[in-house]
């Protein structure tokens, strides 16, 4: 049985690849939705599981910025009796704001959050013996260009594209593929904190980069997946 699970899948692209991958021809057994906002969770896997027909659709609370949340996560995952084969990392974070007022605390939570939490997830299921068919991080075009009072965010998408690379490197032996893509401008809840006053629907929408994703774990997507992909 195939299983994934998504971080952050209560909105935004988190959500959206949830949906795309609950479509009944996808190659998914089960569905773990992960999220930090209880009642968004719920909200979400009642739309998911609308769309999931036979599918398991499995909601589990977990906040990426406490120290620690991959034992429990995992502890979640397996009193389900589930083994995961693909991960989302798909969570992020961001405080812009002009880099002399960037906090010791928004810094560390940036990066927990968008670096560190991929990273523990990844060895946690690594560690328990969870066979990964693939691991997706999803970073940013922040991450390649930095932009004026986005420093921490820019810097924790740049070293999880780092990671990543270093990850599909070591992972290949083992039969698990890295995938990396880094979205432009996406509608998230995200993009608002970033961009307050731009219209979010003069730009991508969390639903075309799900479907983006989709194609790149297809058959089909094979010839695109060893390098950072670029959605714009």
């Amino acid at each position: 049985m195939k299983t994934i699970m998504i971080t952050g899948a209560s909105r935004g692209i988190g959500f959206a690849t949830a949906k795309a991958f609950a479509e009944m021809d996808a190659d998914f057994d089960n569905i773990i939705l992960v999220a930090r906002d209880a009642d968004r969770l719920q909200c979400a896997g009642e739309e998911v599981s609308r769309i999931a027909g036979n599918k398991a659709v499995i909601l589990i609370e977990a906040d990426l910025g406490v120290p620690g949340f991959q034992k429990e996560l995992f502890d979640r995952i397996e009193a389900e009796g589930l083994t995961v084969t693909t991960i989302v990392n798909n969570a992020g974070y961001t405080a812009p704001c002009p880099f002399n007022e960037i906090t010791d605390e928004d810094l560390d939570l940036t990066m927990q959050i968008n670096v560190k939490a991929p990273i523990l997830i990844v060895r946690e299921a690594r560690r328990r013996g969870h066979k990964l068919d693939f691991i997706v991080n999803i970073a940013s075009t922040a991450g390649l260009n930095g932009r004026p009072e986005w420093a921490a965010y820019s810097a924790s998408k740049a070293a999880i594209l780092a990671a990543s690379e270093s990850m599909g490197e070591e992972f290949r032996k083992d039969g698990t593929e890295v995938v990396r893509i880094s979205p432009g401008r996406c509608a998230t809840d995200l993009r608002k904190t970033l961009a307050p006053d731009e219209d979010p629907s003069t730009i991508m929408q969390p639903e075309e980069v799900a479907h983006g994703l989709r194609y790149m774990l297809s058959a089909q997507g094979k010839i695109v997946r060893h390098q950072n992909v670029v959605f714009r």
